[in-house]
C-alpha cells in the first residue's frame, strides 16, 4: 500500500491494469482492491492520487458510482464494493479492456472515463466489467 501511495503505474506487466493485478493476483491480501482506496486516502502527490483514481474509475466502471471529483468517486466505489464485495467475483475477461484502451489513454483523453461508463451500461461485446455477480449457489 505504501508504494501505491507514492507511486502507482497504470499496467503491470503485459495488459494487465494495476486495478485487475491487485483483483486477481492479490490473493495473499484480504480485501485487495480496498488497497487502492486506502493508497488514495494516504497519497500526498497530486499526479499518483489521479493515477489511483484512474485505476478506480475503470475499474468500477459499469456499476452507475458516481463521484463530483476523484476524491468523491474513489470512496463511493470503496463503500459500494465493501457492500457488495460478497456477491461479487473478478471477471478473468477483464484484461481484454486494455488490450482495447490502454490505461494510459485516458490520461491522454479523460472523457474516455465517461464513454467507458456508457459503453459498460450496455456492454459492447470486448467491454468487460473488473466485477460480476457471484453465479447463484457460490
Amino acid at each position: 500500500m505504501k508504494l501505491l501511495s507514492t507511486r502507482c503505474q497504470s499496467e503491470i506487466g503485459i495488459s494487465n491494469d494495476i486495478e485487475y493485478y491487485l483483483a486477481d493476483c492479490g490473493k495473499k491480501l484480504k480485501d485487495p482492491i480496498l488497497v487502492l482506496g486506502e493508497a488514495f486516502s494516504k497519497c500526498k502527490v497530486p499526479e499518483v492520487r489521479h493515477d489511483i483514481a484512474g485505476a478506480v474509475r475503470r475499474g468500477f466502471a459499469g456499476h452507475g458510482i458516481r463521484g463530483k471529483d476523484d476524491a468523491e468517486y474513489v470512496a463511493n466505489a470503496m463503500q459500494w464494493y465493501e457492500k457488495e464485495k460478497d456477491h461479487l467475483i473478478v471477471n478473468v475477461e477483464y484484461w481484454h479492456n486494455s488490450v482495447w484502451v490502454p490505461g494510459g489513454m485516458y490520461d491522454e483523453m479523460p472523457e474516455l472515463y465517461d464513454k467507458l461508463e456508457k459503453d459498460l451500461a450496455k456492454p459492447k461485446p470486448w467491454m468487460k466489467l473488473l466485477f460480476e455477480k457471484k453465479p447463484s449457489g457460490k
